[in-house]
């Protein structure tokens, strides 16, 4: 009889164990799933950025090309210009 007794003890104790991690892995299960969805929430604000910061980046590639295109025209005009005295003072 003492060692039903025993076992009885020994299986309340276990039983109060097992739910006992039972409970801390659905407790750690629902932080991962917070953390999980956390960062889900910070990477998708990463790519819009990102795709921000690309449309900027072309932008502003394209206005320089066009300021270069304008500045190399204006030098275009200045050089022919230059050349074009040189040639007709040297007729003189």
């Amino acid at each position: 009889m003492d060692t039903i007794i025993q076992s009885d003890i020994f299986f309340f104790i276990s039983s109060i164990g097992f739910v006992i991690v039972i409970i801390m892995a659905v407790v750690i299960g629902i932080l991962l799933i917070k953390t999980i969805r956390d960062i889900k929430k910070v990477i998708n604000k990463i790519d819009n950025e990102v795709e921000n910061i690309i449309d900027d980046v072309e932008e502003f590639r394209s206005e320089v090309k066009t300021k270069i295109g304008g500045a190399s025209n204006f030098l275009s005009v200045i050089t022919l210009g230059a050349f074009l005295k040189k040639l007709f003072k040297s007729k003189k």
